[in-house]
């Protein structure tokens, strides 16, 4: 279902089953949070218009920076996809 790339939604199956389930957000978490997470979260928000809720006890970087830097890009993305970012934790987030 999920491509080899570091941006799950390129050329998989991803987009047309959220989208037939009807999902309106999603939570991206996972390793190389500023490249698989990061392009993930960004395709979620920019193209295809999610919510996107990021985890920050979900990510892993390599060191502090790359953790930050990667936060950061999410809150200065252009032409209001910065607003569609959720910038939370796993104990705080909800399921319904």
């Amino acid at each position: 279902m999920f491509p080899a790339a570091f941006d799950k939604f390129y050329s998989g199956e991803l987009q047309p089953t959220l989208q037939k389930h009807g999902i309106k957000t999603v939570i991206v978490c996972g390793a190389s949070s500023k490249q698989a997470v990061m392009y993930t979260a960004t395709a979620a928000v920019r193209p295809f218009g999610y919510t996107c809720v990021i985890p920050v006890d979900g990510l892993i970087a390599r060191g502090d920076y790359e953790h930050e830097f990667t936060l950061h890009q999410f809150t200065i993305l252009p032409g209001g996809a910065a607003e569609k970012f959720r910038i939370t934790e796993f104990d705080k987030i909800k399921i319904v």
